[in-house]
C-alpha cells in the first residue's frame, strides 16, 4: 500500500507545474567600471546599478514573460542631481518617481519602483543617472 502513496504522490508532484521565472538582460553602457545586476525573487525583481564615477547609463532587456509587478531599482551612489528612465512608451524624469535614500553597511543607495505605465509592454527600459559627487 505504501508503494501505491509514493507513486500518487509522485505523479502529483510531476503534474505540478512551477511557473519559469521571467527572464532579463541588464546592459551597462558606460565606459567608466559599473554593473547593472538582476536579483528576481517570487516578490519582484531589484535590479542593483552599482558605478563608482557617478555619471552612467544602461539599459534592461525583457527577454521572457513580462515585468514583475514589484520592479525595483537600486542606484549604489552617494547623491542623485539627475534620473532618466524610459521606454518606447513613455519617460520620466527624477522628480516624477518617489525615490527613497538609505544606508546600509556604510553603502548609500537610492531606491525606485519602476512605474507600471513605463513598463506597458516594453521589451527595453533605459536608465541614466548623474551623481552630485562626482
Amino acid at each position: 500500500m505504501k508503494y501505491v502513496y509514493l507513486i500518487f504522490l509522485l505523479c502529483i508532484a510531476c503534474t505540478n507545474e512551477v511557473p519559469e521565472k521571467t527572464k532579463f538582460k541588464a546592459v551597462y553602457l558606460h565606459a567608466q567600471a559599473g554593473s547593472i545586476e538582476v536579483n528576481q525573487n517570487d516578490l519582484g525583481v531589484i535590479f542593483e546599478v552599482r558605478n563608482k564615477f557617478g555619471i552612467g547609463n544602461g539599459e534592461i532587456h525583457l527577454l521572457e514573460g513580462s515585468w514583475p509587478a514589484n520592479s525595483t531599482v537600486r542606484l549604489y551612489l552617494k547623491g542623485l542631481e539627475g534620473l532618466s528612465i524610459s521606454s518606447p512608451n513613455k519617460k520620466i524624469s527624477k522628480h516624477e518617481l518617489k525615490i527613497k535614500k538609505h544606508n546600509k553597511n556604510g553603502e548609500s543607495y537610492f531606491e525606485f519602483e519602476l512605474p507600471i505605465l513605463l513598463l506597458a509592454n516594453p521589451k527595453v527600459v533605459k536608465l541614466s543617472w548623474v551623481d552630485f559627487y562626482r
